[in-house]
């Protein structure tokens, strides 16, 4: 599974910093340096099930 470094949502742009546990990762926005966290799920690196939950299946 790849992280991207940079990341973009919502016309904002911003750069990986660190792993903060197995699903969060700590990102900085690249012209106001606000610190932000994301999911995998938010990353899209996986997908969500029918049910509602979210796969086991890490997308490639």
């Amino acid at each position: 599974m790849n992280i991207p470094k940079i990341y973009n949502k919502n016309n904002k742009t911003y750069k990986f910093v660190k792993k903060i546990n197995d699903d969060m990762f700590l990102y900085e926005e690249i012209n106001y340096k606000f610190k932000e966290c994301f999911s995998k799920f938010d990353l899209n690196l996986i997908q969500a099930t029918k049910k509602g939950g979210i796969s086991k299946n890490e997308r490639q």
